[in-house]
């Protein structure tokens, strides 16, 4: 053990204002700290990561008694070891003396619950919060609101209770955002590009405890005769196969009730000395599903086709059962668009008893494609009167001057009961009159343009004709 020293001092202050450093940046700063003490440049390459642990343990062993400690762990992403400067004492006082309001506090600790026990599954090891997720999150609970009371030794040594505020309502949306911002900026958290924010290598160096103690719990059971029996610990905590760190990115086994995690960098350095990739717990092979940030996507990306597997619709919710009844109404209701749409015979109607169909028999249609909607008698009683009566055109049926439609009226005007007609259907006989005349001079004026344009063609080719030998 070298002795506590004046690069000690120096390089313990570096700490303190800084989250966390590496090896590499640790050599780095020894190195300036030496060369600003002898006075001459010392390269970094004199300094080696056998002397910096070997400092790094001498500065552990002399601020412990002030319940500071430098912890060490590997980044999840490269595996370059990280040290950080953190707190060991646990208590209330501590807890709550922090730049941060009690209502990010709050807002910090809903954050970590959505992480660990909401995004956390046995089918999903997301570990993550999405940014739209993490700012519906604003409001605090109603039991974080009430004032909390704390027991501590007063300057005589004689405890007294102290009343520590609690949380207000929470924060705005706004609030939210910026406070999920800052929690960035200063390093606890870590955004990635498809927008999850997840714990940063800072807060896992100092929350490691907290998150085991508070979602590594034991499962309570409560028994026949009211007493309560703790079942087995539920481990959303869990830690690495191989360098033994706390594991939240990285690969799992893909038997879902193993335990067996391992870090990409832990997974190639293991397998690359082993013959075979398999689970060191239950030995099945080893396809390395992704746990955290990318577990969220690829569980996004094949939810709709997991839902489809299990017999859902794309909401999620299983195909209701229709009852006999429901069954004898649509197929009524089939019987009757048949029959309004079908040709020939029409489906018929279901028997209840028998459940056959009864096929109706074809219905005429009209000069327009359409049914009649009248009985088969009355259709045959009609097309008898009508015989002999030339087709009705179809400019004059759109245009309401059918010539069917005059007598119809008179008919309706003179009918028995009624000594003289009545003015409105004298207007009506006049208008339709006047159309009919109107309609009948259109056609003149069409056949004589008609006849006028065949004495003008022969005339046309003729000249088009000598204009054609001419050239």
């Amino acid at each position: 053990m070298s002795v506590y020293s004046n690069i000690h001092r120096a390089f313990l202050q570096a700490l303190l204002i800084r989250p966390f450093i590496d090896v590499q940046e640790g050599r780095e700063l020894l190195a300036a700290i030496k060369s600003a003490e002898a006075g001459s440049d010392v390269s970094i390459e004199s300094v080696s990561p056998k002397e910096f642990r070997a400092i790094v343990h001498t500065i552990q062993n002399t601020i412990s008694s002030f319940d500071l400690d430098i912890r060490e762990m590997p980044d999840q992403e490269d595996g370059n070891h990280c040290y950080a400067l953190v707190n060991d004492s646990n208590d209330d006082i501590i807890r709550f003396a922090t730049t941060h309001t009690p209502d990010e506090i709050s807002y910090f600790k809903r954050l970590l619950d959505e992480m660990f026990d909401t995004s956390n599954t046995i089918y999903a090891e997301i570990m993550a919060v999405k940014s739209m997720r993490a700012i519906s999150l604003n409001k605090n609970p109603p039991s974080e609101r009430e004032n909390q009371e704390v027991i501590v030794e007063n300057a005589n040594g004689e405890e007294e209770r102290q009343t520590i505020a609690g949380a207000g309502i929470g924060l705005t949306k706004q609030e939210a955002e910026d406070c999920l911002t800052k929690f960035v900026d200063e390093g606890w958290l870590e955004r990635d590009r498809a927008g999850y924010h997840f714990l940063s290598t800072r807060a896992l160096l100092e929350l490691e405890r907290y998150l085991s103690d508070t979602y590594n719990i034991e499962e309570e059971e409560e028994q026949e005769d009211g007493t309560i029996r703790k079942g087995p610990k539920k481990l959303r905590i869990k830690h690495c196969g191989h360098c033994r760190y706390i594991h939240t990115i990285g690969q799992r086994c893909s038997d879902m009730h193993c335990g067996y995690r391992l870090h990409n960098h832990c997974a190639e350095a293991m397998f690359s000395r082993l013959p075979a990739r398999e689970c060191g717990t239950c030995k099945k092979e080893w396809t390395g599903e992704p746990v955290g940030p990318r577990a969220g996507v690829s569980a996004s990306s094949g939810a709709s086709g997991l839902r489809r597997a299990k017999g859902r619709d794309s909401e999620g919710f299983m195909p209701q059962r229709l009852s006999k009844a429901v069954k004898r109404s649509i197929e009524k209701s089939k019987g009757r668009r048949s029959t309004m749409f079908g040709d020939g015979y029409d489906d018929g109607e279901v028997d209840e008893d028998t459940d056959a169909t009864t096929p109706l028999p074809r219905r005429p249609r009209n000069s327009l494609g359409r049914r009649n909607r009248t009985s088969l008698g009355e259709v045959e009683d009609e097309g008898e009167d009508n015989e002999g009566q030339p087709p009705r055109k179809l400019t004059r049926i759109l245009n309401g001057t059918s010539s069917r439609r005059t007598p119809a009226l008179h008919q309706r005007s003179n009918s028995p009961g009624e000594d003289e007609p009545t003015e409105s259907s004298h207007s009506a006989a006049a208008h339709i009159k006047r159309e009919s005349l109107s309609h009948r001079r259109e056609d003149r004026s069409e056949e004589e343009d008609d006849e006028n344009e065949e004495e003008e063609l022969p005339r046309r080719l003729q000249k088009a004709s000598l204009q054609s030998k001419r050239r």
